[in-house]
């Protein structure tokens, strides 16, 4: 309730199907859209020091979790790929790098 959705960019596409905009508006939703691709360098400096000094530690004190959807060996990659693709991922997907000698 009562809370802001800010949305950057679109990786998804730009189209919702069936999309019900009363349940948002029940929850008075603010949904703000951004995206970083025309903005200046000094801007999306600032956004990284913002984001490092005030939501980073929060990822220290387990305040704030990283979903992760699913770990692939590098060798493994392909799948990765495709499991994105697929939309089948709920979280991050990550790839594990073995030092190769």
């Amino acid at each position: 309730m009562d809370c802001r959705w800010v949305t950057y960019g679109l990786m998804g596409g730009n189209k919702l199907k069936e999309f019900d905009i009363a349940k948002m508006m029940q929850k008075r939703i603010q949904w703000i859209f951004s995206t970083l691709r025309n903005r200046t360098d000094n801007y999306k400096n600032d956004l990284i020091k913002d984001f490092s000094g005030n939501i980073m530690p929060l990822f220290k004190t387990g305040e704030f979790k990283p979903i992760v959807d699913k770990i692939f060996a590098v060798e493994d990659i392909n799948e990765a790929h495709l499991r994105m693709e697929e939309n089948k991922n709920i979280g991050k997907i990550l790839v594990k790098w073995e030092k190769i000698l």
